[in-house]
Formats: C-alpha cells, structure tokens, sequence
C-alpha cells in the first residue's frame, strides 16, 4: 500500500521505520533514577533506629545475620523504599514510624553505601 503524504511517498514498511526509530529510545534500559534523599541524613537514621541490631552494612559500622546482610544484597534506592514502606518477612514496615522524607534518606544512605 503506498501512501501520499506531505508529497512524499511513504510505504508500510517506510511507516515501520519510522514508528520504530520514535519508540525505540524508550525501550532501552535506562540507569536508574538518582536517589532523592540525604545519605547523611540516612546514616544517622539507620543507626538512631538500630537498623544495624539486625542488617551488617560496613559503611554503618554494622555487623549481625538477623536481617540481610545490605552488602551482599545491594538494593536499589527503590527496593529499599519498597521494603522500608511494607515490611518483608520478619522485618516490619517503616512507615508507622518514619516520615516519607525519612524514608527515602535511608534508602539514598543503603543504596549508595560503599559496599
């Protein structure tokens, strides 16, 4: 089928093309988002909260196997906002207890430590 447009002559397959160079840039993988909260912040939280009595993560200076160990895991700032926000497993929610703002430092302090 052949198509006039603009006084071009477009195809189906020339149409193809073109669709797919427009949508093809945001099926590629894009690096994640930069955290939005203060890994300062975040540190004093995690340690005010004893969020160590259970996680080993070194750039908190902390060491147990209750909880996961964040360096072996590394969770991205989402997964930590996610966890923080609905609890998993024997870990309970955050959200009761932390501000949203809270949250999201702690996560930026997880998600970007020194592993």
């Amino acid at each position: 089928m052949t198509d006039y447009r603009f006084g071009r002559r477009v195809t189906a397959m020339g149409a193809l093309l073109a669709a797919t160079a427009v949508l093809a840039p945001t099926a590629i993988a894009r690096p994640a988002a930069t955290p939005a909260g203060n890994a300062v912040n975040g540190k004093k939280i995690f340690v005010s909260t004893a969020c160590g009595a259970c996680h080993t993560l070194k750039a908190a200076g902390t060491k147990s196997t209750i909880g996961a160990n964040l360096d072996l895991k590394k969770p991205t700032f989402a997964k930590v906002v996610s966890i923080l926000n609905t609890g998993k497993g024997s870990m309970q929610s955050y959200k009761a207890l932390l501000s949203a703002s809270q949250i999201k430092d702690v996560a930026t302090f997880i998600s970007t430590a020194k592993h």
